[in-house]
């Protein structure tokens, strides 16, 4: 009867190795060239996966509107008079990849209602998105044990300046028996902190706040 080995996967005979170590002898079995392309093969889709639930979450972290959480600026089809500011968004993303997150460039999208200034922010949030740097063992940890919402920090954040400033008015009431009332500092660390912060409806908040 022999005793060699068959890989699974081909049907090759496997070869093997004496090794002598500490006065005794092994036989180790060498493993198939495909078995480890398929294995390495196995990690890399592990590692894609990874990385497309982490984007996943911080799209869901993020806070871009639900209509607009996927659409990046390639998908971006501009109508007349948006061309110039199509131009400038890709631009920044651009910079954005070149510099590994650290553009200190901003931009102002302004027109009228439904001229499309949102969803080219949301088309930038989801280009920061999708161009984070996310390391390899981020990356297979998720794709093996799925990314709760402690494990990501989006690298953008989405806000309506007029819910923004509806939030941090109401510290200024906080409800009664509340162990720590959240001030509006602890509202604001998170926005200071963020790469980019998309703030959107500027200018519609009331001009008293």
């Amino acid at each position: 009867m022999s005793n060699y080995k068959i890989c699974e996967y081909c049907g090759k005979q496997l070869e093997t190795q004496n090794i002598e170590a500490l006065g005794h002898k092994f036989t180790h079995t060498v493993e198939c060239e495909c078995y480890i392309a398929r294995r390495e093969a196995e990690t890399q889709e592990n590692i894609k996966c990874g990385c497309e639930i982490i984007r996943a979450k911080m799209r869901e972290l993020s806070g871009i509107p639900n209509r607009y959480i996927k659409p990046e600026l390639c998908y971006f089809r501009p109508k007349p008079g948006q061309e110039n500011a199509l131009s400038a968004a890709q631009k920044f993303i651009e910079a954005w990849r070149e510099v590994h997150g650290n553009n200190q460039t901003g931009l102002i999208f302004a027109g009228s209602v439904g001229c499309g200034k949102t969803m080219l922010a949301s088309a930038i949030a989801n280009d920061v998105i999708q161009y984070a740097n996310i390391s390899v063992s981020e990356a297979e940890h998720s794709g093996q044990f799925g990314c709760p919402q402690s494990y990501v920090s989006p690298p953008v954040l989405f806000v309506s300046t007029v819910e923004l400033m509806e939030r941090i008015r109401a510290t200024y009431n906080p409800v009664q028996g509340s162990e720590r009332p959240q001030t509006a500092q602890d509202i604001l660390s998170k926005y200071k902190r963020v790469p980019v912060l998309v703030l959107d409806d500027l200018g519609a908040e009331k001009s008293t706040e």
